[in-house]
């Protein structure tokens, strides 16, 4: 099981779109399918034929969509399947990994942070050594910007989620 990817949630909300649309317009076949051409899921999507492939493939192994091809000349249709269990396994699935992902990245930043800095916090970027006040190079800065940020956003949610008397100080 994976989360989805931007191409698989792009397409996803594209069927979904005209899975209503042809509902609506009580266009879907008997059994709750609907035909799509390759270019006008592209006009939707701006993606092309490959990544719609991919995408689409994905989405069947997962089990929110069916597909099968019919008609002369060839014709591609989809089914929504509608499970919502799945749906919410798989949001879930995916807040779980983008906390993981957030925790990792946080993690990383801090160490390099630290050993950038322990390792030699007056050294100069310049390679001969020299140049005094210059050890801290643009890079280091948006790094260091970005994990005060990082960190900054977990106090935030930390403290308002916290009940008024566990405040400590």
């Amino acid at each position: 099981m994976f989360a989805l990817g931007n191409d698989e949630a792009i397409i996803f909300g594209e069927l979904l779109s005209r899975n209503n649309h042809f509902s609506r317009e009580d266009k879907l076949t008997k059994d709750g399918y609907f035909y799509n051409t390759m270019w006008d899921l592209a006009s939707g999507t701006n993606l092309n034929d490959h990544r719609q492939r991919l995408a689409i493939n994905n989405l069947v192994a997962i089990g929110l969509i069916k597909t099968r091809v019919k008609d002369v000349p060839p014709k591609r249709y989809f089914k929504i399947m509608n499970d919502p269990d799945l749906l919410a396994m798989i949001i879930d699935f995916g807040t779980q990994k983008a906390r993981r992902i957030k925790e990792d990245a946080n993690s990383q930043i801090f160490k390099e942070l630290i050993f950038n800095h322990v390792k030699n916090p007056y050294s100069s970027n310049k390679p001969n050594g020299t140049g005094g006040g210059d050890a801290i190079d643009p890079e280091q800065v948006a790094v260091m910007r970005a994990a005060y940020l990082l960190k900054e956003q977990e106090n935030r949610d930390k403290y308002a989620n916290m009940d008024v008397n566990e405040y400590d100080g």
